[in-house]
């Protein structure tokens, strides 16, 4: 049955083809171990390792969470926690289903309304891939729902990304992404500068990728202004070693080869025609986008 395998394991061999910048910037730290969930042998069940999980620390994704007292949607609620409130996960439990999406029970560590410490339990889907924060705006990811489509017997998934920042509790700015569900396998995050982009606070880059082969990984660039999201051009990459590899890449004006105000896109293909021959079909472009101080317009 496959449906969502919403986080997976690192296979270093994938990533073999990509050393770009893009993969430099997100992978060369390791992803936040809430991500290292993986199916078992079959690709039918979510498995993970608790002791990876203990004591890391997390926001809420949703934008309201109730607590329970045991790991049981039937559970009573002993407290209402909000998006972008500090949790601490310090023990996971069993896998459960709301939907198509598949995460565990956690029990976790968080202060309460009446700001008392309190422990309890949520269920994984309500709480932010990775922790992140520039000033008084906090960052929370996730994956609110996964679209099946096709036949039963041949169902294609799509997940949507939902990227939230966050102040006081309150949700001041969303954007919504799709990614093909064979790549939400592993995730990671980071908060750049501006890279020289005029009206920009930050750039959260927020990846994607699969656990095998032939899989695409997905790089989103959303440029904050302090008041919403702007989605930067496409950058992600696919390939599978000795055989082919394609991708976009991005250039920013404070990267080397960088133009003023201007985004470049790299697109690269290598594909083998004759294996025994060592043979390959190899094309480069490259497109460049203006940036206005409040969108991208391609030159």
């Amino acid at each position: 049955m496959k449906y969502i395998f919403l986080i997976g394991i690192l296979l270093i061999s994938f990533f073999s083809f990509s050393q770009n910048d893009d993969y430099e910037r997100i992978w060369k730290n390791p992803p936040p171990p809430f991500n290292r969930f993986h199916t078992d042998s079959e690709g039918s069940k979510i498995e993970y390792s608790k002791e990876q999980l203990i004591n890391f620390e997390t926001y809420v994704f949703a934008d309201t969470l109730f607590v329970r007292k045991t790991p049981n949607l039937k559970s009573s609620i002993q407290d209402t926690i909000f998006v972008g409130d500090d949790i601490k996960i310090i023990d996971g439990g069993e896998i459960f289903k709301i939907g198509n999406r598949e995460f565990p029970w956690f029990k976790i560590s968080y202060t309460n309304s009446r700001n008392t410490k309190q422990t309890g339990y949520a269920w994984g889907g309500l709480i932010s891939f990775k922790a992140l924060r520039r000033g008084n705006t906090k960052f929370v990811y996730g994956i609110p729902k996964i679209i099946v489509k096709g036949k039963k017997s041949d169902n294609i998934t799509e997940s949507v990304v939902q990227v939230k920042a966050v102040e006081n509790k309150q949700t001041i700015a969303k954007i919504e992404m799709a990614i093909n569900s064979e790549s939400s396998g592993l995730s990671n995050a980071i908060i750049l500068n501006n890279n020289n982009l005029a009206n920009i606070s930050n750039i959260l880059v927020v990846s994607f990728s699969g656990e095998a082969c032939g899989i695409p990984t997905y790089y989103f660039y959303l440029l904050w202004d302090g008041q919403k999201f702007h989605q930067a051009p496409k950058s992600e990459s696919v390939g599978e070693a000795g055989i082919f590899s394609e991708g976009y890449s991005l250039i920013f004006p404070s990267d080397k080869g960088g133009i003023k105000d201007k985004v470049i896109q790299n697109y690269s293909l290598e594909q083998v025609i004759d294996e025994e021959k060592d043979k390959w079909k190899r094309k480069n472009s490259k497109v460049i986008y203006s940036w206005t101080g409040s969108e991208f317009v391609k030159d």
